[in-house]
């Protein structure tokens, strides 16, 4: 964050009352833009932590309509902290972001992602009902697009890194709902992807981020042919978690600023299922150890996943 960013934020932060004296005021429309602009932040600020997320969408929307800033919007996507406490307007605010085209694409896909794991800790079936449709149909555009996988943007606003998102965000919405074909299916879309898939066409810090969630994708693909004495369709899941365990590898990651250690988390989901297999014949059935951990795989590792997770393996 810059030195102005960083004095903006402070600023902000101390002006909530100010802002909410000075803004509905007969001055308030003839302020300086830039002014306008600091105070419309600094309402912001107090409406979330006030748990008013219309005063918050509201406010969010002329700061990117009429300022062209979307720093807060990205705030509360990325940084948890700054999102109502309360889970009811926290939903409302994200459910706000996702609907409204004023604001970047990339920033109401991840508002729908927020609110998939938003739903996934409630255990919010319903939600994840609603989000399952607008969720697929990002994924399928992703897919479909051939620009998809050699977008150069940066880390939230690749398109790479966004499906492959969305990948992992429907495994366990799919998991949640207990729709386990589609589980299934998730999988073996992550088989296919890691086929046409060149992370050098790719920014560093983009091919390294996604990877944990690419081998969770992957990873429900092992669990499949697992669960169906798929050899032939295990090795196909372990070649490809390889793959991404050696991208992870690359000299060119060993600068990354990532704070979770996709390193770690790769290599050890690819020895939790490869455990046990020793070194697996070209052809013909593999052996059929239980997995270790399976929920590994989870980003959310709730008691109601973890047993809707049981209950694909043994279907």
């Amino acid at each position: 964050m810059s030195r102005r960013a960083a004095l903006r934020l402070m600023l902000e932060r101390r002006s909530g009352a100010l802002a909410s004296w000075l803004l509905p005021a007969p001055i308030g429309p003839r302020l300086p833009a830039p002014l306008r602009s600091l105070l419309l932040g600094a309402r912001v600020h107090r409406a979330v932590g006030r748990n008013d997320d219309a005063m918050a969408l509201a406010d969010l929307h002329n700061l990117a309509e009429g300022h062209g800033r979307h720093d807060l919007v990205h705030r509360l996507l990325f940084r948890r902290g700054f999102r109502p406490k309360d889970p009811a307007s926290q939903r409302r605010l994200l459910w706000g972001v996702a609907g409204d085209p004023v604001f970047q694409e990339s920033h109401r896909s991840y508002a729908l992602i927020g609110l998939s794991y938003r739903s996934l800790k409630d255990g919010d079936h319903a939600q994840a009902e609603l989000l399952i449709p607008p969720i697929e149909a990002m994924a399928t555009a992703l897919e479909n697009d051939p620009a998809t996988l050699a977008c150069g943007r940066n880390n939230r606003r690749n398109r790479s890194k966004l499906l492959i998102s969305s990948y992992a965000t429907l495994l366990h919405l799919y998991l949640l709902i207990g729709n386990q074909d589609a589980v299934a299916g998730l999988g073996e879309r992550a088989l296919a992807l890691a086929g046409r898939i060149d992370y050098g066409q790719l920014p560093a810090d983009v091919a390294y981020r996604l990877t944990s969630n690419f081998a969770r994708s992957l990873g429900s693909g092992y669990l499949d042919a697992w669960r169906r004495g798929d050899g032939a369709g295990q090795r196909r899941a372990l070649a490809a978690l390889e793959a991404v365990r050696l991208e992870t590898l690359s000299p060119r990651h060993g600068g990354s600023g990532a704070q979770e250690n996709h390193r770690r988390f790769v290599a050890g989901l690819l020895e939790s299922y490869a455990t046990g297999l020793g070194e697996p014949a070209s052809s013909g059935p593999m052996p059929r150890p239980e997995p270790i951990e399976p929920e590994r795989l989870l980003n959310v590792a709730t008691p109601e996943l973890k047993q809707r997770l049981t209950e694909f393996l043994s279907a």
